[in-house]
């Protein structure tokens, strides 16, 4: 974040945008929001992704770097 600014992930299901959420500082962060019922159906995959909008690109080789991602899921209410 010292190098690229705040950084703005986007978290989708089945390809539908959930939320998009603004992160200005470094650590860990928690994410956790409903998603609509109509979204989810028992007879297909879903798909839970997450957008990473800005990327680090390192100036020795151009390696693009972006988060690391530790757990991603649905939980029962």
């Amino acid at each position: 974040i010292r190098q690229t600014g705040p950084l703005t992930i986007t978290f989708l299901v089945n390809g539908k945008v959930l939320d998009t959420t603004r992160y200005e500082t470094p650590g860990r962060k928690h994410f956790e929001k409903a998603v609509p019922a109509d979204w989810l159906s028992t007879l297909t995959d879903t798909e839970v992704s997450a957008s990473v909008g800005e990327l680090y690109v390192a100036p020795e080789d151009g390696k693009k770097f972006g988060v690391i991602l530790v757990r991603m899921g649905f939980v029962d209410p």
